[in-house]
């Protein structure tokens, strides 16, 4: 996880949100047929609009998993469970080990993957964190 200050020194008069303020690499499964992936190996941030989940299963020609980088804003839940992740994600076999083990994970849990909850698995005790919990809720 980076800051948006730091991935963007250009834009330093801007005022962020926390949720705006940080990047989260996120890896995600998305169609191959893709015109975005036409244009070459990387997504640009103009390609993001154009981006489309990619089918179900593993098969490399149909889908890739690519990693992109997203606001926290727009996660809308965590899961507790963990997996461990390849050395290197630049490669496109470590991408597609990666979505075979999400794959696994998802095999698992039939129901869907647990969510985290903070204050059970993180254990935070702060007082003012269970009341924002509650809020929020």
């Amino acid at each position: 996880m980076r800051s948006l200050e730091e991935s963007n020194s250009q834009n330093q008069e801007a005022d962020f949100s926390p949720q705006e303020s940080f990047i989260v690499d996120v890896a995600l499964w998305l169609d191959a047929s893709s015109a975005v992936f036409k244009n070459g190996p990387r997504i640009k941030h103009s390609d993001f609009a154009a981006l489309a989940p990619g089918p179900a299963g593993i098969n490399a020609k149909e889908g890739r998993m690519e990693v992109v980088p997203v606001t926290m804003a727009t996660i809308d839940a965590l899961s507790s469970a963990r997996v461990q992740l390849p050395k290197d994600l630049k490669s496109i076999d470590q991408r597609l080990d990666l979505r075979k083990t999400v794959e696994e994970v998802k095999r698992r849990f039939p129901d869907g993957v647990p969510l985290l909850d903070p204050i059970k698995n993180m254990l935070i005790k702060d007082d003012s964190f269970r009341n924002l919990i509650k809020v929020d809720s």
